[in-house]
């Protein structure tokens, strides 16, 4: 199984006053609803954001991401992004995890890749 956690830092963007959370959520959502990712659980801060278990999660959990750093909001707004995938584990409960949003802001910061 793959999973994506989506949390925005709420109270940055409650203070910019661009968007409002539930904007860039529902946002979120839509470019989720594009791929075959169809589960979506609100947390207590964040989405998370499950896979099918079909051979295109792993796509389709990421399509969105390379979406995102286009736009203006993503590295500004985004609080926490971690990717879980137990596909290659015996134990189901155990999760190799990548922390997204830092391996964005370093490849940013490097200027390999170019965000809004």
């Amino acid at each position: 199984m793959v999973k994506l956690l989506f949390v925005l830092d709420e109270k940055k963007v409650e203070e910019c006053g661009e968007y409002t959370v539930e904007q860039i959520y529902n946002y979120i959502d839509e470019i989720f609803a594009m791929t075959t990712i169809t589960k979506v659980e609100e947390l207590e801060q964040g989405k998370m954001y499950y896979g099918n278990g079909n051979n295109q999660d792993l796509v389709n959990i990421y399509k969105p991401i390379l979406h995102f750093r286009k736009e203006d909001w993503f590295l500004k707004y985004s609080k926490k992004i971690i990717f879980y995938d137990n596909s290659m584990q015996s134990n189901e409960n155990e999760f190799e995890i990548e922390d997204v949003l830092y391996e964005a802001r370093k490849l940013c910061k490097q200027g390999n890749i170019k965000y809004a």
